[in-house]
């Protein structure tokens, strides 16, 4: 568990200093605060809590609405012994009654926040893999070509590993190849072959967009290292600011 996910508890007792303990344990930062102290989380921060716990369903709501204005789509719990299934504005709350063993809720807590992680990132791989998709094509690069599937691989690898670790010899034309049970070389040529070909046949906005001045007077074919790294740079930078 990274030790940027965070917990919001707005008020204490026993069965939520126990709680907390659980949770700290599993590498949750535990916030104790309330509402009148959420201006103090810097952004950075509200985006990253995965989990509010309350006393009582009108405190949910508020919160809700607050995390919602930062991105932040959060776990809402009530611990109140007052029994309800409330659905609020379209809102599951979870119900607690506080007599429930903490350590066990406190394991439940890390598992659905694994889960959720989880679920995030299949979807942002889905999203990434489109927007790869659509730039290739505004590249173009034809989906049926086996180039249009082997850059997407490389552009992918690239974007999971550290730059300097990027060996494309050496490394990723050997992943692709062993994904799709093709030969190194066949990779490597198709993968040079695309790129002659987009470099040809795009946009002067696509190459500006990508390769500056250079792409527009094509002076030089970027090589299958400087394609796949530009562009991906882009791709990165697109992650960061939200826009995939």
């Amino acid at each position: 568990m990274e030790n940027n996910n965070y917990i919001i508890v707005t008020f204490s007792n026993r069965f939520t200093k126990e709680l907390n303990i659980g949770l700290k344990e599993m590498g949750f930062e535990i916030f104790n605060a309330s509402l009148e102290m959420m201006h103090q989380f810097p952004e950075s921060a509200l985006e990253r809590v995965r989990i509010i716990i309350l006393s009582n369903d009108k405190e949910a709501v508020i919160y809700r609405s607050v995390l919602e204005l930062a991105g932040c789509d959060p776990f809402i719990v009530v611990i109140s012994e007052e029994e309800s299934d409330n659905i609020i504005n379209g809102m599951n709350i979870i119900h607690l009654s506080g007599n429930e063993n903490p350590r066990h809720i406190a394991s439940m807590f890390a598992k659905m926040v694994s889960i959720q992680d989880y679920n995030r990132q299949k979807q942002l791989e889905i999203k990434l893999e489109n927007h790869i998709s659509e730039l290739l094509k505004n590249g173009n690069v034809s989906p049926d070509s086996l180039g249009f599937y082997y850059l997407k691989d490389a552009m992918l690898i690239y974007l999971d590993t550290a730059i300097k670790d990027y060996n494309l010899k050496d490394n990723v034309y050997a992943q692709i190849a062993k994904k799709h049970s093709a030969t190194y070389a066949s990779i490597e040529r198709n993968i040079r072959c695309t790129i002659e070909r987009s470099w040809e046949d795009s946009s002067d906005e696509f190459r500006k967009k990508y390769f500056g001045t250079l792409g527009i007077k094509k002076l030089k074919i970027p090589s299958p290292k400087e394609y796949i790294m530009t562009i991906a740079e882009h791709i990165k930078r697109d992650l960061k600011s939200g826009n995939i």
